[in-house]
This record gives structure tokens, sequence and C-alpha cells, in this order.
């Protein structure tokens, strides 16, 4: 199989990423690193999240590289004026976008050709105080949707709601300039993924997924234009070899059936959209690390430096 993973037309792949990692793994991942990206992991203060940024970032950096036949460490990234990152100018003609999340344990991965995505993935933490988050964040439509849902279906119905907005707010690349109560999207059970209002002209042409991540997670997709082919799978190993990885289905990866979401055949799940596998496990674990970790992206302090004893999970936020 050649190393370099291509990419049809309107076609999205999809890597999940496992990021807890043994020591020898986090030593081998950090080789591939940029000095930049070390001295950012290096600034983390908590050792849980330095592994995790390494093996994410080093995983990244390994699947980007399949695509583009070049080896890890020369993958290099440009960033856009509202800190979205993309390939420098030298690896731009090959057309590849991608999109990075991670929350817990997982990372996702999203990668295109063409056009422009955003992808998230949120650990649902029961705990977290919903309502109150939403009455802040979210819009007056979205905060009567959750309001009016029973207690118990609260938590997973948030975390469904805000992967949404965060994938929609990555996808068009403007970061916090754009208000998270400027738009709607559509949640509840049962209820497709789509965008119901938006603020910002030419903002309709995105499409909205939602991920078979793990059990206990939230995970959405929103990429430009209307029909796509989705290709999920689990990455292995960032394990760095002398050349261009080889992402071969049942050694470093394991690839879902490929499926074609469209809106006739989206409340009916088939098994070909199922999610591939996970490992057994006898029962749902709180993912390793601070409460401070496991809140949504937007809404955590930013963990490079030392905090204070108590912190405000708002502050990332204006």
């Amino acid at each position: 199989m050649s190393a370099e993973l291509k990419l049809a037309p309107q076609e999205v792949h999809l890597w999940q990423v496992h990021m807890l990692a043994p020591d020898d793994e986090i030593l081998r991942s950090r080789s591939v690193l940029s000095q930049d990206e070390i001295q950012r992991a290096d600034r983390f203060y908590f050792e849980n999240h330095r592994r995790r940024f390494i093996v994410a970032h080093a995983a990244m950096r390994t699947i980007l590289s399949s695509y583009l036949n070049v080896l890890p460490p020369d993958v290099s990234f440009a960033y856009g004026p509202k800190g979205k990152p993309a390939l420098s100018a030298d690896l731009m003609g090959s057309g590849i976008a991608f999109n990075l999340s991670h929350s817990g344990d997982y990372a996702l991965l999203a990668v295109a050709q063409n056009f422009c995505l955003g992808v998230d993935i949120e650990f649902v933490n029961q705990e977290f105080g919903t309502e109150g988050i939403a009455t802040r964040f979210f819009s007056a439509k979205e905060i009567e949707t959750l309001c009016a849902m029973p207690a118990p279906e609260k938590p997973a119905a948030f975390f469904s709601c805000w992967t949404r907005k965060e994938a929609y707010i990555k996808a068009v690349g403007d970061g916090l300039s754009i208000p998270l109560d400027s738009f709607d999207v559509a949640f509840g059970s049962g209820i497709a993924p789509c965008l119901l209002r938006v603020q910002v002209p030419g903002h309709k042409h995105w499409k909205m997924y939602d991920l078979p991540v793990p059990e206990g997670y939230k995970g959405a997709l929103v990429v430009e234009g209307k029909k796509h082919q989705l290709q999920y799978s689990i990455f292995r190993s960032a394990i760095i070899s002398p050349r261009p990885m080889d992402l071969v289905p049942g050694r470093n990866t394991v690839v879902a059936k490929r499926w074609d979401i469209q809106e006739k055949k989206y409340h009916h799940r088939s098994e070909a959209m199922s999610p591939p596998a996970n490992p057994p496990r006898q029962k749902l674990k709180r993912p390793r690390g601070t409460l401070q970790e496991q809140q949504p992206a937007r809404l955590r302090r930013s963990s490079e430096h030392k905090p204070n004893k108590k912190f405000d999970w708002f502050t990332n936020r204006k």
C-alpha cells in the first residue's frame, strides 16, 4: 500500500486518537514535533496536559504526512488572522484542510481537500452545570429547548449542542469574534444536526454531522458544502517510521466502513454508520485529569501557567 493517503472529491476523513500513551511512545512522539510545539508542550503546568498535547500533535503530523507524502517532522503550519491553523505556504498546493479537537482521553482530526471544515469532541460531564452555562452562552431558542428537556437528558443534550456550535465556529475560522448566541443549531433526541439561524451573510453553505465518537463523548463536524462522504478511522500509534508512514487498516488503524450521510437516512442509523468497536470496558469512567480539563474547550482556563487554587472556567470567553 502506498504511504500516501488519498481524498476523493467531497470526502472527509476523521481520525480518532487515544491520547493516553506509555512513556516510550511519548518520547518518540516528542521527537516529531517542531521546536515551537515542544516549547508549547513544556509550558503546560500539568504533566497529563503536556503528554496529551504531545500525543495529539504527533498523531496529527503523522496522519497529515501520509496525505502529503512527506516525513512527519516536515509538516509545517501557518495560522490565519484569528488563529486557525492551516498548512504552510509550501504545502498549500495540496489543498489539504484539517481541524483538530481534543477532550478527556480522546482527540479527533478531520481532513478534507479544497473545502473548509471544523470538528469538536467533548466529554459529557454529568456534573456540569448545563443550564447555567447555556443561559450565559446559548441563543434564546437553544436555552428554551434545553430547559424544556427532562433533567436526565440535559447533560447529553447540552454537549450535543455545544459541539455543534464549536464545530461551526471552527469551520468558519473566526474564533471568539462570533458570539455563541448569534446563531442557532438544532439538537435533541432524534433531531438531525443543522444550522437553523445565522446572522453573518454567506454563512449558510455549511453541512453539520454528528460523529460516532466513544461512549460518554459527543462529537460534531461542520463542512463547507452540502453532500459529503465521511470515513471514520481509529489511529493506533504515533510511532514514527523513517519514511512517510503506511496507515494500513488492521495494523496502525481500524477503519470503519465508509458511509454516506443523507437527510433521508439520518434518522435511521444503519450498521454501516456505527462507530468502530472499542475495546470492552467494565464501566464508563471519568477521564483522568482535573475538573478543569473536563470542561468544554472554550470554557477551560489556559493550562500554560500555574493555576490559582480557585479557577474560573469562563476566563477564555470574553
